[in-house]
């Protein structure tokens, strides 16, 4: 199981950060989603 830093590591890899939010493209964000719910970690946006 993914940790929540493990998750942003990724994610930030596979988009960018601007001003401390992460862009995605959207299925991207499905996925980052879907790893959050695993670990019962809310997205908020």
């Amino acid at each position: 199981m993914l940790s929540e830093t493990d998750i942003l590591e990724q994610y930030s890899a596979q988009g960018f950060v601007l001003g401390g939010e992460l862009y995605l493209s959207l299925p991207q964000a499905f996925n980052l989603i879907a790893d959050c719910y695993q670990i019962n970690l809310a997205v908020i946006g």
